[in-house]
Parts: C-alpha cells; sequence; structure tokens
C-alpha cells in the first residue's frame, strides 16, 4: 500500500464550509442577547420566587429559646432578627396556649403597648417576611378574662 493522499478540497466544498462558518459566527450575536436577556428577565422572577415560597424564611428559621429571644441573641442580620427567625418555632410548639400574662411575660419578656385595645400584649419581631419588606411582623397576644392566653396571632402594622 500506498501513501495516503488526501485530495485538495475543490472549490464548491471550500465555499460550502465557509458559508456555514458565516452562518454559525452570525448566531453568536443573538445567543448573546438571548443570553443576556434570559439573566437579566430571569434574576427577578428567581428572586421572587425564592422570596414568595418561603424558601429564604425556612432557611433563617431557628428554635424558641427564651434567653436569645429576650436578649435579641441571633441580631446579626437586620432583616432576620432574633424574634422574626425563633417566632414559627414558638407558635408551633404552642408554648404560649394557656400561660397566664405573668408566664408570657416571664417567657418572652415585657412587651410594649399593643397596637390595639383588643389586644392585651404586643411583640415586634421585626421586617414582614414578604417580597418587599416595608411593614414590621408583629405577634400580638388577647388574654381571657382569668388572664390566660386566649389567642395570638402575627400581624403586620
Amino acid at each position: 500500500m500506498g501513501p495516503l493522499i488526501i485530495p485538495p478540497r475543490s472549490e464548491p466544498e471550500q465555499s460550502s464550509s465557509r458559508s456555514k462558518r458565516r452562518w454559525a459566527v452570525g448566531l453568536v450575536p443573538p445567543l448573546v442577547m438571548v443570553a443576556v436577556a434570559a439573566i437579566v428577565v430571569g434574576r427577578p422572577i428567581l428572586r421572587f420566587v425564592y422570596y414568595q415560597s418561603g424558601v429564604e424564611d425556612y432557611l433563617h428559621q431557628t428554635r424558641f429559646d427564651s434567653r436569645s429571644w429576650k436578649t435579641n441573641a441571633l441580631d446579626g442580620n437586620p432583616m432576620w432578627p432574633t424574634r422574626l427567625r425563633m417566632v414559627d418555632d414558638l407558635i408551633g410548639r404552642r408554648l404560649l396556649d394557656g400561660l397566664s400574662r405573668q408566664k408570657v411575660q416571664e417567657l418572652l419578656g415585657p412587651g410594649p403597648d399593643p397596637l390595639s385595645p383588643s389586644w392585651d400584649l404586643a411583640y415586634e419581631l421585626g421586617p414582614e417576611r414578604s417580597f418587599i419588606r416595608i411593614d414590621s411582623e408583629f405577634l400580638l397576644i388577647r388574654l381571657d378574662p382569668s388572664g390566660r392566653v386566649k389567642e395570638y396571632r402575627l400581624t403586620t402594622h
């Protein structure tokens, strides 16, 4: 067997190869524009989904601890103060159910004047947990006539 000889490309093959390259190079600017548009449009959408889905809230939650609640021990991030991070655990474990005012204040510390006369105690938690964090979130507590916790809920103001 002799040496392998590759014949030179014919003129039509070379021009077809060049036109394919030009066509591929012509695709680069539109593809770059699509990628940039996806980032510009997609980022706010992903951010919205992140906040609205509760992922951020879940990642910042921590177990309720009375001492930390009263001293704001975990206040490193102004958007996620200690009380805001602990309130879901406090409510979920139903730690306030049936407590007297004195026991609530031992557990949570003295509450400032409530926001409404129909509530007996109010605790400011921090910025509301939503996409746009304008208002503050509060834990409101209502006592029954015997002075025990009857109801509590979270609200914004």
